[in-house]
């Protein structure tokens, strides 16, 4: 496997896969009926994504903020200020999201990669979290390693095989812990 902005540049992304194992779809099971400003229950991690990117980079709403903003291009965005983010407009969004780090590995495991080369370096992209097709967030899949799977498989062994069992075997799976 890749290691996370490793050389890594938009046109290489835009043309090949990542290769991950241990893929959990959640476009089907997750409802995208959410009321609220983003932090709505029942949306995936993405749907919540493109909320906070849709009310943090336009500057005629009231919850504006520079520390996040979309390349010209729409196709991958960039985080200016870190600590803006994690302390002010994440806790809107992801009320358990309060490390930077956490929420950099979520991103990972829900597909995005991290731009180390070229003109939009630095910046955070997904085929599918586009600025002018909000509708294709709802297709992105959770990304777990063999590790994680393990350990899913593990916690779920210990607690007597409820729960988890069908994230450890690739199928359903309600990926609340994701959400």
């Amino acid at each position: 496997m890749r290691r996370r902005g490793s050389n890594v540049s938009l046109a290489s992304l835009t043309s090949s896969g990542t290769g991950a194992t241990g893929i959990i779809s959640l476009a089907s099971t997750a409802s995208t009926t959410a009321t609220g400003t983003g932090g709505g229950s029942g949306r995936t991690f993405p749907e919540k994504m493109m909320d906070l990117m849709s009310q943090t980079t336009d500057p005629t709403l009231p919850t504006y903020s520079p520390c996040v903003n979309w390349l010209p291009h729409g196709k991958s965005f960039i985080i200016s200020d870190p600590d803006t983010l994690v302390n002010t407009i994440l806790p809107r969004y992801f009320p358990k999201s309060s490390k930077f780090k956490s929420f950099t590995r979520k991103l990972y495991r829900w597909g995005f990669r991290q731009i180390s080369k070229g003109p939009d370096s630095g910046s955070y992209y997904h085929e599918l979290f586009q600025r002018d097709h909000p509708e294709l967030c709802v297709k992105m899949s959770v990304h777990y390693s063999d590790k994680e799977l393990r350990t899913q498989a593990d916690n779920a062994a210990r607690r007597g095989g409820a729960g988890g069992g069908a994230a450890a075997s690739g199928g359903g799976g309600s990926g609340t812990a994701d959400r």
